[in-house]
């Protein structure tokens, strides 16, 4: 049933403009118009529902069956808008498990990568920084003379390095680290001491700053940043310098 369509046709045959209805009601004609197209908006509106009855009534008609139409018709646009939006609840749902399954597959093969490329690998630094040693010719010594001495392993591993540091685990942190050139990353865990030596710098960064103290060719920087996640730093023979991270 048209709501609109008998209010028309009752006032066509009654010989009545919109107008009259309008100044005989009180309605103004943009609603009248509305009403008679059956354009009612998405939404159930108690203004409108008054409007179709005074309008009825002026007519000379039964309102309530309009009355009821127009209330069954947005019970029906209820059912459809439930539905459709139990569908979409449905498909969110489904999307979000996807993310969340996602999540969870590439936190498990990071921690499998980190098993084996992050795996701690202790002196890598000082093995790289190392000076070569120089083989010195053999030396004929004369009757009665004493062989010169030659550096034993300790003194050479005590050679006094330009750029010394010390970094000591309070906690987890991710380590990207470059000694002379030549970078290599790993983890500190807790209670771990991580000791790295250069000729030119050392330059690192940091995932987490805030559980890892530096101790600089003997100085005890304390904890790198306690406001900070990330940082750089680069430690030279002049001192330290922060560096920016794009």
């Amino acid at each position: 049933m048209s709501i609109g369509k008998i209010l028309r046709e009752e006032r066509e045959k009654r010989n009545l403009a919109l107008e009259d209805i309008s100044k005989e009601t009180l309605i103004r004609e943009y609603y009248l118009e509305k009403i008679e197209n059956d354009d009612f908006g998405s939404e159930f509106d108690g203004f409108i529902l008054s409007y179709i009855k005074k309008y009825a009534d002026f007519l000379g008609i039964d309102s309530q069956p309009l009355l009821s139409e127009y209330k069954e018709l947005f019970k029906k646009k209820e059912i459809v808008y439930k539905t459709k939006n139990k569908n979409i609840g449905l498909i969110v749902l489904v999307i979000v498990l996807l993310i969340i399954i996602g999540i969870v597959l590439v936190i498990v093969q990071k921690s499998k990568n980190s098993g084996s490329s992050f795996a701690p690998k202790e002196n890598i630094t000082q093995t790289e920084t190392l000076p070569q040693k120089t083989e010195s010719p053999p030396q004929t010594n004369s009757p009665g003379q004493k062989a010169p001495s030659t550096p034993t392993t300790s003194q050479t591993e005590n050679l006094v390095y330009p750029v010394s540091i010390t970094l000591k685990g309070n906690g987890r942190c991710w380590l990207g680290i470059t000694v002379d050139g030549k970078y290599t990353q790993r983890f500190i865990n807790a209670n771990e001491t991580l000791e790295l030596h250069a000729n030119n710098y050392i330059q690192i960064r940091f995932g987490n700053a805030k559980v890892v103290s530096v101790i600089y060719n003997g100085k005890d920087l304390g904890i790198v940043s306690s406001s900070e996640t990330v940082v750089e730093y680069k430690y030279t023979p002049n001192g330290v310098e922060k560096i920016k991270i794009p």
